[in-house]
């Protein structure tokens, strides 16, 4: 058997060969995105697909921003106008983010960056493994087995969580190295890694990690002895990790106090999805209750709250075989009883509402997230590490085996491992040429050609909802053809602004917004469909000139905007396209005012017959008192646009509250002929200020607090993390600490 831990002198050239052959397997799993020619994932999933709806477009927002000198703070393609960099998934601050989506093009920085998140997985996995004097050949295994296990294959798709969860390892092993009494390396080590697992953007994440390392860090203080000091020191590590994550954690919080999450979710919610104590039977069988890339895994409803990729567990036969052994002689294992208890809390968390941890999940913290089934990632590392210890076992029985076959048998087992993980994942996800994803579909082509505006995709999301379930073939094909409806946020490829979002965090007022506009996943079984009065009411308020949908709808105040539309010969589905009439401007004056005090007394004021949205304005509690002397006369004209900067000139011939088609947030201020003025929201989304009568020049700009204190906190944190490391490298060399 090979050494446990190699000499101090040659610690570092040691995990050399390691980090190659991780970096090795990780190329080869996604050689397919690469060769024959660059590609991207196309992975079937219920009524979204995140990479082209939502991470990539997001990524690619990022790196326009980037390669322009400034950052995503705000964009005015989804949702009417979007905090992005506040709802934090577009992953700003992300040192590998700003490093590839700065320098690199999209898609290439996009498809480097899995080899890199996988390449983390991998590594942190075996430095924490050779921490615990596991063997180099077992450390490899655990970390193969952790880096290709169904948790991290299946999230391939969700590129922010996958980007989020590769970090834990890696924290794990950073407390480790402060508990064990190496304090200035740890708590720089953890700090920094927390840091960076924050600016990816997954708060849950972020949330499981630090409840298993406290967990780790309490248990150990319990049963080793260890002093409270070092508990302490890793607890200042965590405070010292939120500090230098200012700059994403500041506009963060300011967003999550005015989101439907600041006070937790529901209760159905958060106990409907689980991991099933059926699916135990995944982790020998994969694909045991069906492949959602054939359409054979059913929906959620119909499988006790299960989606695929949340409950994707499977880690190779071997490793699991040598996972038994490992519990099988936990007694033998170093702090065995921490994996153990561990093993079996994280579990029961795992298994979510079905399981007897339930009510944990209804408690402060617990109560934010989604998905219990998440915590399988803690279930996962364990067992791998477990895995690791029982391969250990395993060879140490082979005393009187000839040196040749103490090499080969552990290359033909990592072998096995590799072959049977790639058998079981490499193909799972489909790829399609960037060759074919990027050019703009047809209707993106038609809407620029005409002028649309502003859009609104009705039912975008159904045709791919109904997708999930098929089993015909040529997905594919149909997949890339949807790309017409302009599901959100794939929108913002096209630079086709829309009042639809697709978001994890956002303002309560923004989710009014789909709230009103209704289900975007159910397809109506009649031949055609209609607007509500509320939905129409929203658009026109929202300055939306033009409505997709996959139905002919019926709405007196539609239009054909295309006629006949756009057919969709693979999938045989037709594309209409409307213009909606008599929509709103963008800005427009109003001096009849409709006060309202709470959300409740907005809704019946926005659904009364009696409410006129072209001639009546409903503001809020505190709002400038003006009254009507004479018929209102109004006129703008544009000068200048970007996302977080606009000017232009407006003429009232009375004071009046100018209400701008842009979502109302924190952040935006106003000025009139250069002089500062309040802002406030009007008609509950959009933005209002007053207008003395005369021509005046009114400029809007989004400054946010929360941003600017944010990053100065950061850069200094940061500073003062590269000063002690000058200083401590300055005394003793990293070489020889």
């Amino acid at each position: 058997m090979d050494k446990r831990i190699p000499a101090k002198t040659n610690r570092f050239r040691s995990l050399i060969p390691a980090g190659l052959f991780i970096i090795c397997i990780s190329l080869l799993f996604h050689i397919r995105i690469f060769l024959p020619e660059l590609s991207i994932y196309a992975t079937h999933e219920v009524g979204i697909n995140d990479i082209w709806h939502f991470n990539y477009p997001m990524k690619d927002l990022l790196s326009k921003s980037l390669h322009s000198y400034s950052l995503p703070v705000w964009t005015d393609l989804i949702g009417g106008g979007f905090p992005v960099l506040a709802e934090g998934q577009v992953g700003t601050f992300n040192l590998l983010n700003l490093t590839l989506f700065g320098l690199l093009p999209t898609p290439w920085a996009y498809n480097i960056a899995y080899i890199a998140l996988f390449s983390i997985s991998g590594m942190g996995m075996f430095l924490f493994c050779r921490r615990k004097r596991i063997s180099y050949t077992a450390s490899l295994i655990a970390s193969i087995s952790f880096m290709f296990s169904g948790f991290f294959v299946s999230h391939i798709s969700h590129f922010v969580l996958l980007q989020s969860a590769v970090f834990f390892p890696i924290l794990v092993y950073s407390a480790d190295i402060l508990l064990e009494g190496k304090k200035y390396a740890g708590f720089i080590m953890f700090s920094l890694f927390l840091s960076q697992q924050i600016f990816s953007g997954f708060p849950q994440m972020v949330f499981i990690s630090l409840l298993f390392i406290m967990f780790y860090g309490i248990f150990r203080s319990l049963a080793e002895r260890i002093p409270v000091s070092r508990l302490i020191l890793l607890c200042l590590a965590i405070a010292a990790g939120f500090f230098l994550s200012s700059a994403q954690i500041f506009p963060t919080y300011e967003m999550a106090k005015l989101s439907y999450r600041s006070v937790g979710l529901d209760v159905g919610e958060l106990l409907y999805y689980k991991f099933p104590a059926s699916h135990f039977l995944l982790f020998l069988s994969p694909f045991a209750f069906g492949n959602p890339q054939t359409g054979s895994y059913p929906t959620a409803n119909l499988i006790n709250g299960s989606l695929f990729w949340e409950s994707a567990c499977y880690i190779g036969i071997l490793p699991l075989l040598f996972a038994g052994i490992g519990l099988w002689r936990w007694r033998r294992i170093p702090a065995g009883a921490f994996y153990l208890l561990a093993l079996i809390f994280f579990g029961l968390l795992m298994i979510g509402g079905s399981g007897p941890l339930y009510f944990l999940l209804t408690m402060p913290g617990f109560s934010f997230f989604r998905f219990s089934s998440r915590y399988l990632l803690v279930f996962l590392f364990l067992l791998c590490v477990l895995a690791a210890y029982g391969f250990d076992f395993l060879i140490g029985n082979l005393k009187n085996t000839g040196r040749i076959l103490k090499i080969i048998i552990p290359g033909v087992l990592i072998s096995l491992v590799l072959f049977d993980l790639f058998r079981t994942w490499f193909s799972y996800h489909p790829v399609i040429p960037y060759s074919q994803f990027l050019p703009d579909p047809e209707s993106a082509a038609v809407l620029k050609k005409t002028g649309s505006g502003t859009v609104y995709s009705f039912k975008s999301n159904s045709a791919v909802f109904e997708e999930y379930t098929s089993t015909l073939s040529g997905k594919l094909n149909r997949y890339r053809e949807y790309r017409n409806y302009l599901i959100p946020d794939s929108n913002i490829l096209y630079g086709i602004p829309s009042v639809n979002y697709y978001a994890a965090l956002f303002p309560t007022r923004i989710g009014e917004i789909n709230a009103l506009l209704g289900n975007e996943y159910m397809l109506e079984s009649t031949p055609a469909a209609r607007l509500t009065d509320a939905s129409v009411r929203t658009l026109r308020i929202r300055n939306v000139s033009t409505v997709l949908s996959p139905l002919p709808l019926e709405n007196d105040t539609l239009s054909p905007a295309v006629s006949p539309g756009i057919r969709l010969p693979v999938s045989q589905r037709q594309l209409y396209i409307y213009r909606l009439n008599n929509t709103l401007p963008k800005y427009k004056a109003y001096t009849a005012l409709r006060p309202v005090r709470t959300l409740e007394d907005f809704s019946k004021i926005f659904v009364s017959r009696t409410f006129d949205e072209s001639g009546e304005l409903i503001v809020e509690n505190e709002f400038p008192r003006i009254s009507q002397t004479e018929q209102l006369k109004f006129s703008f004209f544009p000068e200048y646009y970007s996302g977080t900067y606009e000017k232009t000139a407006v003429e009232v011939n009375q004071d009046a509250i100018l209400s701008v088609a842009k979502s109302y947030y924190p952040g935006w201020t106003a000025a009139v002929d250069g002089v500062p003025t309040a802002v406030f929201p009007v008609n509950l989304f959009n933005i209002g200020l007053l207008i003395p009568e005369g021509r005046h020049t009114v400029e809007l700009r989004f400054e946010p607090d929360s941003v600017r204190t944010g990053i100065g906190i950061t850069i200094a944190g940061y500073l003062i993390i590269l000063l002690a490391i000058l200083f401590r490298w300055k005394r003793r060399p990293f070489w020889k600490t």
